[in-house]
Parts: structure tokens; sequence; C-alpha cells
């Protein structure tokens, strides 16, 4: 996490992952970002079609952040760009409680 005055800047490193993996979601202080992928690959003998070798793989990230000032929940953005993700949050009070869901672009 970053603080350039005005904003808080968060990148997190997702490779492999796609946009629709990736889950950011705000909650009061904290800023949670999940990522969750499976991939399957198989290898088959090519004369009779049996299977060699079939693996089925999981992948799951989870982050939290915690500001030290509140954020404006509807100013936030975020951004997935060659496998990192990016969260702007400007600063400002927010109401406790509250949770805010965030579009990646």
């Amino acid at each position: 996490m970053a603080d350039h005055g005005d904003e808080f800047v968060v990148t997190a490193d997702l490779p492999g992952y796609q946009k629709s993996d990736i889950d950011v979601t705000l909650r009061g202080d904290h800023l949670q970002i999940r990522a969750e992928s499976e991939q399957e690959s198989e290898e088959t003998d090519e004369d009779d079609g049996q299977y060699i070798r079939k693996e089925r793989r999981h992948r799951a990230v989870n982050r939290s952040v915690t500001f030290p000032e509140d954020v404006d929940e509807e100013g936030i953005s975020a951004q997935y760009r060659n496998g990192v993700l990016t969260v702007t949050l400007p600063k400002m009070s927010a109401e406790e409680g509250d949770s805010h869901h965030i579009d990646i672009s």
C-alpha cells in the first residue's frame, strides 16, 4: 500500500488470473482482495485415447489491507492489467459498517 497524500494505492501481483477470477471488496477500513482459479490439464495416449495423465489445479489468494484513514467509497477504482491489480482509494470520511463492492476495469 502506498500513501500519495490524497489517496491510497494498493497493488497486488496476481499473474495467471483472469479479471473474472478476482473479487475486490471494501468493508469499513478493510480492503479484501480475493482471487481463485481452477485449471485442468490432461494428456491422452494417441493410440487408444486413454489418460496418461490428468491434473486439476486450484489456486487461491486472499489479501486484506487496513487503512489508517477513511476512504471515499464512491471514488474507488480498480484496474487489472498484465497480471497486476491496482486499486486507488481517495481519502475521505466514511460511515462505519458500510460495505462497498468495487468493479475492476
